[in-house]
């Protein structure tokens, strides 16, 4: 290869460097110790059948470690809104008190080198008298430098998003296994 060839090769990949990093560079970081911002519609759950008179109540656990609860309120509340949205979209009402009750928790979960773009979820949806029911997922998203192993920078929100959509299929298949509670 000539001097000129690899003068251009060089160059090409400068200028692929330089156009790539800002983008990555502007990927803004949303970890493990944020509220995240978690857009329903991304979350696809299959039928939730074989619930009781279709109504349940609903705890929310913050499990993370401790010097990452700095917001449990607030993010206690973000997934209470996506919950009860994502269960009234499949026609079950959330009350304060009910038998069947569905709990969820979250907590910090390192997979390789990522912490901060990871988040482990546990459910478990107790059916008084017929079952317990249980789901678990881990996810993570992170973006990593196309030019190197470099994490760029991490969506929670997206995270939470992939998992609970994890959670929720897993508890739909379970379900459609039981035998309906007669009335």
């Amino acid at each position: 290869m000539n001097r000129t060839a690899a003068n251009n090769i060089v160059n090409l990949f400068t200028s692929i460097l330089f156009l790539t990093l800002p983008a990555c560079a502007t990927f803004s970081s949303h970890g493990i110790t944020e509220v995240p911002k978690i857009n329903v519609a991304n979350v696809k759950s299959l039928p939730l059948r074989n619930i009781p008179a279709n109504t349940l109540s609903l705890t929310i656990m913050d499990n993370r470690d401790n010097s990452l609860r700095e917001n449990t309120a607030e993010l206690q509340k973000e997934l209470q809104r996506a919950l009860t949205a994502i269960l009234r979209s499949q026609g079950i009402t959330v009350v304060k008190e009910n038998p069947t009750n569905l709990l969820f928790s979250v907590q910090d979960q390192q997979v390789g080198e990522d912490k901060e773009g990871c988040v482990k979820m546990n459910a478990m949806l107790a059916i008084p008298k017929v079952a317990n029911l249980y789901s678990d997922a881990v996810s993570c998203v992170e973006t990593k430098s196309p030019v190197s192993t470099v994490t760029m920078g991490s969506n929670i929100s997206q995270a939470y998003e992939m998992g609970l959509t994890t959670v929720f299929k897993s508890l739909s298949t379970n379900l459609q296994k039981l035998t309906p509670v007669k009335k």
